[in-house]
């Protein structure tokens, strides 16, 4: 599920830095032109550049530093007005992660009202959408909870896509996120 990295010094000094500091996440966002959508294409399209972005599956376990091999969409779906989590298994091959997300969807529709669907497991990031309503959101973790995983926000209205990505600094930064969005963009169009 994971193995224990290596850091260099500049990388060392920077997680030092980071874990425990105030700001030691950062949110940034960005918008992406797309007509029409599949839940489960976007999922896939987000889930295919977070696992390309090795600093984006790193963490820290027991006091070492970890890279996850995958990481997992963790994802909410509403059901009678509430929302109900889950996560789909992630893999590269898209038939097969769609495949995954079926069995994850039937399995919300048949389950009754429940708050997890599937609890979501260590290797996870976490994603929530919702549809032209709210213009932002913000995630405040427990104070002294160090989380390393990213959470993507997504607010779809008309032909726009804003994604609002919340990072750990500690692991990541702004130059990182650039790449990253521009990953994200080309798997969207392959996609859509």
């Amino acid at each position: 599920m994971y193995k224990e990295i290596r850091l260099n010094d500049y990388e060392k000094d920077k997680l030092k830095h980071y874990t425990n500091a105030a700001l030691s996440r950062f949110e940034v966002s960005q918008s992406f032109k797309i007509n029409k959508m599949k839940n489960s294409h976007f999922i896939y399209s987000l889930s295919k550049a977070v696992n390309d972005t090795q600093e984006l599956k790193r963490a820290v376990f027991n006091n070492k530093t970890i890279q996850f091999h995958k990481l997992n969409p963790a994802y909410v779906l509403l059901k009678d007005n509430e929302i109900c989590n889950t996560f789909t298994e992630f893999d590269y091959d898209l038939d097969i992660f769609l495949n995954n997300y079926q069995k994850d969807y039937e399995l919300f529709l048949k389950k009754d009202l429940s708050f997890y669907i599937k609890q979501a497991k260590q290797n996870c990031f976490y994603i929530s959408s919702f549809k032209s309503y709210f213009n932002s959101f913000s995630l405040h973790l427990k104070n002294g909870y160090e989380f390393y995983t990213p959470i993507f926000t997504t607010y779809k209205k008309d032909n726009e896509l804003i994604i609002y990505a919340n990072f750990h600094h500690a692991f990541f930064d702004l130059f990182k996120a650039k790449i990253f969005f521009e990953k994200l963009e080309s798997e969207l169009i392959k996609i859509f």
